[in-house]
């Protein structure tokens, strides 16, 4: 038996494996085994990732099929007593592994993952996320974004974790029920795990002493526009599933007061990227994008409402 179960979800990302593999096989720490999920690539990443971890289990699917499935299938394959969700554009520091796991270990039973400090692959003095802050528009937004990677040194509690780069354990996602939603496809599914696990009593924390680099959407930005679909559509789907009946009917409200926050910020949590910023010069492309998403979900609303239910009986009295 291993101590830690290393995810991987991969599509065509074989330039940036290139630079998170190496930093995994150098790592201090070694009882882990290594799951890579596959989403019919054509660049030769699997060749790659045999050639570096010739133990490693690989799980080749036939297309693709975005980020919280394949996750979901190799959890379901994990031996570990811990799983580590990692990007394939994330870089480990060398003693990454020892400290986080070490960190988790002597954690309470009410800790069910760790958030460690993620700093920008291309700007190692600025942060990418410490943690999930949840916002009222049903989105998450990244704690510690763009602050200096000398700040936010104390170890804290966290509303969520990014799954990005976190560590879990498996015995409480088992029982908080499943890792992600597999109807998100990508994005968001970590604010809505996030929520089921705090709507159950478990908490999250961010460790400073465990540090990685995120090249940060490196994969996602080939697609900014179907990306953008994604987190509309998916933030009404934990709108729906999770908050009070106001916070539905406002949420044109909150998510203009958002947006504004976002541009007035030149960093901080809730400050816009610079993707993000050319995106809105598009802005009757985004706004066709989010009634389309919003069309998505009234078709799903009995599926949401039932989600809802079920979701809201599984809550501890």
């Amino acid at each position: 038996m291993v101590e830690t179960t290393i995810i991987i979800v991969n599509w065509n990302g074989l330039i940036h494996l290139k630079d998170c593999l190496p930093s995994l096989k150098k790592q201090s720490y070694e009882d882990y085994e290594l799951i890579v999920v596959d989403n019919a690539s054509t660049d030769g990443s699997m060749a790659y990732v045999k050639k570096l971890f010739p133990n490693a289990k690989i799980i080749q699917l036939k297309k693709n099929i975005g980020f919280a499935k394949p996750n979901n299938i190799a959890f379901r394959e994990a031996k570990g007593e811990y799983v580590l969700t990692l990007n394939n554009d994330i870089v480990l520091k060398k003693d990454f592994l020892q400290k986080i796991v070490a960190f988790l270990k002597k954690q309470s039973d009410s800790v069910y993952a760790v958030n460690p400090k993620v700093l920008y692959f291309h700007d190692k003095e600025k942060i990418n996320t410490i943690g999930i802050k949840l916002v009222k528009n049903g989105s998450g937004i990244h704690m510690g974004k763009n602050d200096s990677f000398t700040d936010h040194n104390e170890i804290a509690e966290v509303f969520g974790v990014s799954a990005a780069c976190a560590l879990y354990r498996k015995n409480i996602i088992d029982q908080i029920g499943y890792l992600f939603d597999e109807t998100y496809f990508a994005y968001l599914e970590d604010v809505d795990l996030s929520i089921r696990a705090h709507l159950q009593n478990y908490t999250a924390k961010f460790y400073p002493d465990a540090v990685c680099f995120h090249k940060h959407s490196a994969t996602s930005m080939k697609f900014p526009y179907f990306k953008f679909y994604l987190m509309e559509r998916n933030r009404f789907r934990n709108l729906i599933k999770y908050y009070p009946l106001k916070y539905v009917l406002f949420e044109p409200f909150f998510t203009i007061v958002i947006l504004l926050q976002g541009l007035n910020k030149n960093k901080g949590e809730g400050s816009l990227s610079i993707d993000q910023k050319k995106m809105l010069r598009n802005i009757f492309v985004l706004l066709k994008i989010s009634i389309s998403a919003r069309i998505a979900i009234l078709i799903e609303m009995p599926y949401l409402i039932k989600k809802r239910n079920k979701v809201l009986n599984m809550m501890p009295s």
